[in-house]
């Protein structure tokens, strides 16, 4: 018997390159999973991923590992776009410069939570290549082309640990 579905696509996403996305870009560039805490590897679990950056945010850490990965994953991605003529020399300054500038509070993570059916109707929903997940047991998905009609934000609250 095959396993049921459920209803969502769960994703996190950095409050920085939520802006940038929602601010330059035509839509959303989201890795995906299919429950909130699957058992995938810490690097592909939203959960996990949340509380990364939940943690960074609320301590300040300006040398957090996680922060830097998904800076450098989301300007390799910016960087193809603009290969492509998708965005502009200047909207690609723009980005560098925001991403450059960001602190760690403004990697704080939203939570998105996306309609699967209105994903899967189109088939957009595309898995991550084997070889390039963190487990070949890992399900991750990526979409694309994400809308904010899509998806409803989850902002949890941070408690500030500065010194």
């Amino acid at each position: 018997m095959a396993k049921k579905k459920g209803l969502y696509y769960y994703a996190v996403q950095p409050e920085v390159i939520h802006y940038i996305c929602e601010t330059y870009l035509n839509g959303f560039y989201v890795y995906v999973a299919e429950v909130f805490s699957p058992r995938n590897p810490h690097s592909s679990d939203p959960q996990k991923l949340h509380c990364d950056l939940r943690d960074a945010a609320e301590t300040n850490d300006a040398g957090n590992s996680k922060i830097e990965t998904l800076k450098d994953r989301f300007l390799k991605i910016m960087l193809e776009k603009h290969r492509t003529g998708e965005i502009s020399d200047a909207t690609l300054q723009d980005i560098n410069w925001i991403l450059e500038r960001a602190s760690p509070f403004d990697y704080r993570p939203l939570i998105y939570v996306i309609r699967r059916d209105v994903i899967d109707r189109k088939n957009r929903a595309k898995p991550v290549p084997i070889p390039k997940l963190p487990h070949f047991k890992s399900k991750e998905y990526t979409i694309g082309d994400l809308t904010e009609k899509e998806f409803e934000i989850i902002e949890t609250t941070l408690s500030l640990k500065l010194p």
